[in-house]
């Protein structure tokens, strides 16, 4: 009994919270077909999920930073800002950073040039033959240990690239990046 009237109060406090707030995170989606909303945070299993890779008994054993869907044409584009030596290997330490509100410097994975088909995919993604969402943590971990969660920016879309394996793309943001997450992410480019 105890539980449920917590509950309730709970519930309460969590309507006249949402009442009194200003800020509303927008669905990513316009037909509300995925379940993600634009600057949310949210772990890759929940990301996965709502995505439609796995399921809540057999979640997805994705644990790469790039996730390609064919089944929707959509890669969903998983990183981490402050990546360390103890997780990250010497040939994944890819240097991944926002150049201004709207741009995104991302490196692809190492076996990744303009001539595969992965890298052909986000060259001629501009033409809306696919998709790339983009998903950024400052840290891998949280203070109690527990993996941190990613900051959903939405859609990006192909500006340039330079180089091979890896690939050095320039992303345009649809929404601009949160600035709190814009200086964490120049301060750990500067570094």
């Amino acid at each position: 009994m105890a539980t449920r009237g917590v509950r309730d109060e709970l519930c309460q406090l969590f309507e006249a919270l949402d009442l009194r707030s200003d800020r509303t995170n927008p669905p990513l989606s316009e037909a509300n077909e995925i379940p993600i909303a634009l600057h949310a945070k949210y772990t890759r299993a929940e990301i996965l999920l709502a995505y439609g890779d796995g399921t809540v008994g057999t979640p997805s054993s994705n644990r790469e930073g790039v996730r390609w869907l064919p089944e929707i044409e959509t890669d969903l584009l998983f990183v981490t800002l402050r990546k360390s030596d103890r997780s990250f290997s010497p040939s994944t330490m890819y240097r991944d950073y926002a150049i201004a509100r709207d741009l995104f410097h991302w490196e692809s994975q190492n076996a990744t040039h303009d001539d595969t088909p992965t890298g052909r995919r986000y060259i001629e993604q501009h033409s809306g033959a696919t998709n790339v969402i983009l998903f950024v943590r400052e840290n891998e971990k949280r203070d109690n240990g527990s993996g941190a969660p990613f900051t959903c920016l939405g859609p990006v879309h192909y500006v340039a690239h330079k180089g091979n394996r890896p690939m050095q793309i320039t992303w345009k943001l649809d929404d601009p990046l949160p600035e709190a997450l814009l200086e964490v992410s120049q301060v750990i480019a500067a570094a």
